[in-house]
């Protein structure tokens, strides 16, 4: 019955390959400062407010092996992007301490050896969350690879859970009573991604600590020592998408804690 109703019902299955299918568009503000000072600081400071929308939110090996819910209206698929990221801020500032060679004091001896040479730099990243792409299991008998579930009208599909107080072992960060199982003979009605139930976002903290040692005149000894997430911070990933799972709404990837590590480079 549902060979009938594909577009070459006399085939069972027409492949196609990275077809050139789909359209975006991406708007956004950008603002950057940038200064350097003669002390030896400098700094960089960028803010990006954007939105992303496309109806093919992944790379095409073919529609039947993509994942939308009907390949034949890529319209309803239109939406907020997989990527979409509303808000990212971004600073980066190095400063290199006034002492030794070529700074304004100690240039020279034991303190230049010892106090001279020091930079301390840090990187500051924090970006909104991406939008659920929420799915359900395909109850669809018409050869499609996805399907969505229907949302609830008036229930938030995001619970009201910070990034600091979300704890993955008890806390949904998507409600599952925002949505039901949409029918075996119809198509859901959520949006592909949901533009109102974001993750968590990304918060994070970078340091470097470096000195420059001159041990002669063409002979330097180089030391940095790199502390990323600086704070230990949670980096969150993507939530399970899949309505019906017993885990949908839940968090159970996230990115490595705080790393450390130290380096030493001879340079001749």
């Amino acid at each position: 019955m549902a060979q009938a109703l594909r577009p070459y019902p006399h085939v069972l299955t027409v492949n196609s390959n990275e077809d050139k299918l789909g359209s975006s568009i991406y708007h956004a503000f950008e603002a950057k400062v940038q200064k350097r000072f003669a002390s030896g600081l400098q700094y960089l400071v960028s803010y990006t407010y954007s939105k992303s929308i496309t109806d093919v939110n992944d790379v095409l090996s073919g529609l039947t092996s993509s994942s939308l819910q009907n390949a034949g209206n890529r319209r309803a698929a239109r939406a907020i992007s997989g990527s979409d990221t509303p808000q990212t801020f971004w600073l980066s500032t190095i400063y290199e301490l006034p002492f030794g060679r070529g700074r304004r004091y100690l240039q020279s001896g034991v303190a230049d050896k010892i106090l001279g040479g020091w930079n301390i730099s840090g990187i500051l990243s924090y970006q909104s969350g991406v939008p659920l792409a929420v799915t359900q299991s395909n109850r669809l008998a018409i050869f499609n690879s996805g399907q969505r579930p229907d949302r609830v009208l008036g229930v938030d599909a995001r619970n009201s859970i910070s990034y600091g107080d979300y704890d993955p072992a008890i806390d949904r960060l998507f409600n599952p009573d925002a949505f039901t199982q949409a029918q075996t003979d119809a198509f859901g009605n959520a949006a592909a991604r949901l533009s109102d139930a974001r993750g968590l976002g990304l918060r994070r903290e970078d340091l470097n600590l470096g000195k420059m040692t001159y041990l002669t005149e063409g002979v330097s000894l180089e030391f940095t020592t790199q502390i990323f997430n600086l704070f230990n911070r949670n980096q969150w990933g993507r939530a399970e998408p899949n309505t019906s799972s017993s885990n949908f709404g839940k968090v159970s990837r996230a990115g490595p804690g705080r790393f450390v590590q130290f380096g030493l480079r001879l340079r001749f």
